[in-house]
């Protein structure tokens, strides 16, 4: 927000990674993907899972991920897998690695 309240810029995560993830409804895959997007270095293996399996995943198997975007794609109803996506967006960007390099 500016000074005076106004946004300046609002991202819709959902609809970016629908249409920029290769394989949205795979959460590897995203992972990498947006991984690659906002960080400028490759995660070692435990961050990487670190961020896979507590923040995307909230500890839920990778086939929980699968359902949950496929229901989204049939209902376009994107409130679960909105809630992961703003978490993981957020999650990365509050990251030492996003900070420091």
């Amino acid at each position: 927000m500016d000074e005076f309240g106004t946004t300046l810029l609002k991202l819709d995560i959902v609809e970016f990674v629908k249409n920029n993830c290769s394989n949205p409804g795979n959460a590897t895959t995203l992972l990498e993907e947006m991984v690659s997007w906002l960080l400028p270095i490759e995660l070692p293996t435990n961050r990487f899972n670190y961020f896979k399996t507590n923040v995307l995943l909230d500890q839920l198997s990778e086939i929980n991920w699968s359902n949950e975007w496929n229901n989204f794609i049939n209902s376009s109803d994107d409130t679960n897998v909105r809630i992961q996506l703003e978490k993981l967006a957020i999650a990365l960007m509050q990251s030492p690695e996003y900070q420091l390099y």
